[in-house]
């Protein structure tokens, strides 16, 4: 007996499956990674009251398998985003809690943790109350021990444009990439982000949950405010869950419930109206590749839906993305998308017998469809008895597996995880079959494809995303999730062209001119134009980092000249002329020692246990060229005192002050005076020097 809740008694009739799997696989993609709570269920838990059998399954079904693929993927999260839990005991041995510093009145306040290796965020878990701790109080942590500070900062003409993601302890050389903040917008864009930022702060200052704040302000908006916790980064490490939210999710939301308020409109003016007001979201979201993946492919079908471009090759180009969309999640598939979308579109749409087919099979269709189950076996039988029409999948297949290969393999992701993931992700095609791909083939929309989950699905799996991120990246070399806006518009122009307009020639001639400029921008962005290798410098001490961006190089945290001198030596090969040289541990060597490299600016110190903080190592060097340096103490202290910086370890206090010289550090203690002057060409600083 089914179960009709007053909650949802409208909804009960509109469920399509596509909607259920959609909503099943997002769940479960979301959970598996622990972006949302459990009681997060509450709410699809009512709603399982309303449907039947099949209904049930369908849904289940599609939230175990993802539950599964996302658990899979989490265990092997990115390299970039490497980090480790720990949980330990501390005590607090004076009055301002060595080593932690506790946000006052926060019942479990976060603090920093202060090692040899840097400082690390931790959560407090038995702060006994609000009241500071005092002097003897026991009290236990944990934590993601990461890095409270990038690693190294972005600087393009003087002013700082992004972060250089940390790295923790001894990770393994690895590349990771670079992204500009989203307010590098274009001047044109700049009314539309005031006016998501209006919303946004008012949306924000409503929730007072943080979680659930950050991410209403990544769906709705697309802006991630902070949102790089643990959770958000488990979140974005998944494959799977890049079909459901990274994608654009936030731009379907918001036109599914501009449709539902548009229903009072007539048809054709309805979609027509979504399509307008929609456009005008994705340049509010900041014209992002996500919201204009979905936001493109919500714009279409919308049309489609108004009957303005009734093209049959509009239906071919649904069936080819389709099929990519469901089968290759973007964390291995840029690649093999990429490839095969363009193998497979240009037998489509440069094809007058495909178009032709189409055509055809679509009106033969059509007249007659008593059940979704009887238009999908009527489509797979005419399907089959066109035998070149099998040669479509045979490629595709090919073009994924390849695709799929080389992407696994440049990214270093052979893992029992990762593979075992996306081939569950896989097995749900079949069950998306039947309910989107066949539908979309023949351009015959169901009724419940006027409901708001139909094109929830079609959506959010981003039709558009390899192409547009293949033009983006042709034109913004940078890779960065902000594309030139001219190059927007010409992907739109191309594109409505291919599918809209009467002319036969003159969509073979758009075709044409997309696919070519597509490929081109997949070709120069094979090998990334601006990314960052991380390599290690050996124990408690911070990796050296290579970063490369248009022909220019920074070497951030160099420990010595030579080192520099090699690495520029390596990419002189790769056809870097100018390198940006951050030099962040004292060079042994003195000034005349670099004569190649001219100061051009002072950085903020990144690693401030090169600069005369009193680390351990620092003090074992002192204590090596004086056999009257005493034993080391494990507790430091640090004041601020008439504009210098005191340090107090055990017995011994250290004082740090800047000169025109370079940084003078005054160590102190019973019978026990000394001065070094470390120059400030040996402290951390930005020099740019030329390779030859």
């Amino acid at each position: 007996m089914k179960l009709s809740l007053p909650l949802v008694p409208q909804l009960k009739c509109d469920f399509h499956y596509s909607t259920l799997i959609a909503a099943g696989a997002g769940l479960g993609a979301a959970f598996a990674c622990g972006f949302l709570p459990w009681y997060y269920l509450i709410l699809p838990g009512v709603i399982l009251f309303t449907l039947n059998g099949r209904q049930l399954a369908a849904i289940l079904t599609a939230f175990i398998l993802c539950f599964i693929s996302g658990s899979l993927q989490y265990e092997t999260p990115s390299p970039a985003l490497h980090t480790s839990t720990v949980q330990g005991e501390l005590i607090c041995t004076d009055r301002r809690c060595t080593g932690l510093d506790i946000i006052p009145d926060v019942t479990r306040p976060t603090g920093k943790i202060r090692t040899s290796d840097g400082e690390f965020d931790v959560r407090i878990v038995n702060h006994p109350g609000k009241q500071p701790l005092s002097y003897g109080d026991k009290f236990y942590f944990q934590g993601v021990l990461a890095p409270a500070k990038p690693a190294g900062l972005i600087c393009e003409n003087g002013e700082i444009t992004g972060e250089i993601p940390p790295v923790f302890g001894n990770t393994p050389n690895l590349t990771v990439t670079t992204m500009t903040p989203a307010e590098n917008s274009f001047s044109f864009l700049r009314p539309f982000l005031k006016i998501r930022n209006i919303f946004l702060k008012r949306l924000l200052c409503k929730i007072r949950d943080p979680e659930i704040a950050q991410m209403s302000a990544l769906l709705f908006f697309g802006a991630s405010q902070g949102a790089y916790s643990e959770h958000k980064q488990n979140f974005a490490a998944s494959g799977i869950i890049h079909l459901f939210s990274v994608s654009g999710l936030h731009v379907t939301l918001v036109a599914g419930i501009i449709l539902l308020f548009l229903r009072p409109l007539p048809f054709a003016l309805r979609y027509r109206v979504a399509a307008l007001f929609t456009l005008l979201y994705v340049l509010c979201s900041g014209a992002s590749l996500p919201a204009i993946r979905a936001g493109s492919m919500i714009i279409l079908w919308c049309i489609m839906r108004s009957k303005l471009y009734p093209s049959a090759a509009w239906n071919a180009l649904m069936f080819t993305w389709s099929i990519f969309a469901l089968l290759i999640p973007e964390s291995i598939g840029t690649l093999s998308a990429q490839y095969s979308f363009g193998i497979t579109a240009a037998l489509l749409l440069l094809s007058e017998r495909t178009e032709e087919y189409f055509t055809k099979l679509q009106q033969q269709v059509i007249t007659r469809m008593p059940s979704q189950a009887e238009f999908t076996r009527n489509f797979i039988r005419k399907s089959i008895r066109m035998k070149k029409f099998l040669l479509i999948p045979i490629v595709t297949v090919i073009a994924f597996a390849a695709g799929a290969g080389i992407s696994l393999y440049r990214q270093n992701l052979f893992t029992p995880g990762s593979i075992a993931g996306n081939l569950i992700l896989v097995l749900i095609t079949p069950l998306l079959f039947g309910s989107m791909i066949f539908k979309m083939s023949a351009g015959a929309l169901f009724p419940a494809a006027d409901h708001f989950g139909a094109y929830m699905l079609e959506s959010t799996f981003y039709l558009l995303s390899d192409l547009t991120a293949g033009i983006a990246d042709l034109f913004d070399p940078v890779l960065s999730s902000q594309p030139p806006l001219w190059s927007v518009l010409l992907f739109y122009l191309l594109f409505f062209g291919a599918l809209g307009l009467k002319s036969s020639s003159a969509r073979k001639i758009c075709t044409l001119g997309f696919l070519t400029v597509s490929f081109c921008g997949i070709i120069f962005s094979q090998v990334p134009t601006s990314h960052v290798t991380v390599i290690n410098n050996g124990a408690n001490q911070p990796p050296m980092i290579i970063m490369r961006d248009n022909g220019m190089c920074s070497i951030i945290n160099v420990p010595d000249y030579q080192s520099a001198a090699t690495a520029a030596k390596l990419l002189r090969g790769e056809g870097i002329s100018h390198a940006q040289v951050h030099l962040s541990k004292a060079v042994r060597s003195s000034c005349a020692g670099l004569p190649a490299l001219s100061r051009r600016m002072d950085l903020s110190v990144q690693y401030p246990q090169f600069a005369g903080k009193p680390t351990k190592a620092f003090l074992r060097n002192m204590k090596e060229s004086n056999a009257d340096f005493p034993d080391i103490d494990s507790t430091l202290q640090i004041y601020e005192e008439n504009n210098q910086t005191i340090y107090c370890l055990g017995k011994w206090e250290f004082r740090s002050e800047n000169t025109d010289d370079g940084r003078v550090v005054e160590v102190k203690t019973a019978g026990f005076n000394q001065k070094t002057l470390i120059p400030w060409c040996s402290l951390p600083a930005v020099w740019e020097c030329e390779i030859k």
